[in-house]
């Protein structure tokens, strides 16, 4: 590793609670997540895996991040991807496919499923894509397990200690593959015939909160606890409502517990939930939050669903800034999207938050919906003036993407020229005014995740010869 790498290594390391270091386990385990360190320590997902894995007694896990362009190595041992007879990525995203094609590049491993032999590490991917759109890495990844893992997580391990305990001379992938295949919640590139999405129904009977506790993340030194899983409320547009399953909370003690755990690690507690103020016992868990004088804070937040009592305890918690996605200032399209709150309640919120303490508001919002004219664009622009009225104001603006699964999945992204025009005119509309900053996501950006999202592979199947081409 280059010395300005070592130095970040060592830096984060030192910077880290709750670390894996083992050496001479049975099982070996390589856990990518192909995104910056500060991106990956967000995501309970990956934090989860880490865990699981390490916490069976013969398997070691260290975890690969999109840092070093050289030649990936780990951060716990500073080994090689080529070191690891298992290499596991966590993907999240669509724009996360092709840097993880870069890092198995940059690792000395060859990109295609098809060109590796039984010498290679055996690759495989988990994470939220899993659960609605992976086909377009079907030609590079040599398993998958879909949906949620809680329960797959030892099973795997017996299956690799005992594939492992062969000799090396009839150590061959093939026998591994088909013994996986017959799993729920593997899917195997010629073996399996459809994917199994994998839902828990009891998540209490796997704690999901932080494992690593670090001030580098999104949610610097905040101790991370799942409250729920799945939405209830199937906005048109949004994966998680088609694809990740019915809403289930965890139960009140279960959370208490963990809260328990966590206040020994940290005074900041983030819930986490795809929508955690339907959780129904989200003001008891609040309540429980001051009681325990913790600073504490919530995932994104629906309008309709944020009580008074909610906002007080949040504020009471020390929080400064709630985040809200109203998506659009438009009523037409919040009711294509199905998310019809008028902007009476909207001010009823942003009045009250204001009123606890809160002192900023990020605001998520889309363009480029079916149907959206120069109205509906203006629309947005008075919602945002009149909520910076109340409290200072972040919003974020990006583009619509039709994903899979979902009941806009067919419509498409508008041609470039026409959403550069419409991103500009928000941009216009929203500039030099006071207590308004907001932030674009860019249109290529937006048209690639589109097209992965389509489940077109051409142009990453395009890339990944160009990179095996490369010597």
């Amino acid at each position: 590793m280059a010395e300005s790498s070592a130095i970040t290594r060592k830096r984060l390391l030192e910077r880290e609670q709750g670390t894996f270091f083992k050496i001479g386990a049975d099982v070996n385990i390589g856990l990518i997540y192909p995104n910056t360190y500060h991106v990956a320590m967000s995501n309970l997902g990956f934090q989860t895996a880490y865990a699981r894995f390490n916490n069976e007694e013969s398997c070691s896990c260290e975890r690969f991040f999109l840092t070093d362009p050289i030649k990936p190595r780990s951060l716990e041992h500073d080994r090689f991807l080529g070191d690891f007879p298992f290499l596991g990525a966590s993907i999240a995203y669509e724009l996360d496919y092709i840097p993880f094609l870069k890092m198995l590049k940059a690792g000395g491993i060859p990109i295609f499923r098809e060109e590796r032999d039984d010498r290679h590490p055996i690759i495989f991917v988990g994470g939220f894509v899993t659960f609605f759109n992976f086909r377009p890495l079907i030609p590079f990844v040599d398993f998958f397990v879909t949906g949620e893992a809680d329960e797959l997580f030892g099973e795997l391990f017996r299956i690799f200690r005992r594939w492992l305990s062969h000799p090396a001379s009839s150590r061959k992938k093939k026998v591994l593959l088909e013994e996986l295949a017959g799993l729920a919640g593997i899917f195997v590139p010629g073996l399996s015939k459809k994917p199994a999405i994998l839902h828990v129904n009891n998540l209490d009977r796997f704690e999901t909160s932080s494992v690593v506790v670090t001030p580098d993340t999104e949610f610097s030194n905040m101790f991370l606890i799942e409250i729920g899983r799945g939405c209830r409320r199937k906005c048109s547009f949004c994966v998680t409502g088609s694809s990740c399953g019915v809403l289930r909370a965890r139960s009140l003690d279960s959370i208490a517990g963990t809260i328990g755990k966590g206040l020994k690690r940290a005074r900041r507690i983030g819930l986490i939930a795809p929508s955690p103020a339907d959780h129904p016992d989200i003001e008891a868990i609040a309540e429980m939050l001051v009681r325990e004088k913790a600073y504490f804070s919530l995932s994104s937040l629906r309008i309709d669903s944020l009580s008074d009592r909610l906002l007080d305890y949040l504020a009471q918690g020390g929080e400064e800034q709630i985040t809200l996605a109203p998506e659009s200032g438009s009523r037409k399209l919040r009711r294509l999207i199905h998310k019809d709150f008028d902007e009476a309640s909207l001010g009823r919120v942003l009045r009250k938050a204001r009123d606890a303490g809160i002192k900023r508001v990020k605001l998520y919002l889309m363009t480029g919906f079916p149907g959206e004219d120069e109205v509906d664009l203006k629309d947005t622009i008075e919602m945002v003036k009149e909520a910076a009225s109340f409290v200072e104001i972040r919003a974020s603006v990006n583009p619509f993407i039709a994903k899979p699964g979902t009941p806009l999945e067919k419509e498409n992204v508008e041609d470039k020229k026409s959403l550069e025009k419409k991103i500009n005119f928000l941009r216009r509309g929203l500039s030099g005014l006071p207590h308004i900053r907001a932030r674009f996501e860019g249109v290529r950006e937006a048209f690639l995740q589109q097209r992965l999202a389509k489940g077109d592979s051409d142009e990453l199947l395009d890339l990944a010869r160009r990179l095996s081409d490369q010597r």
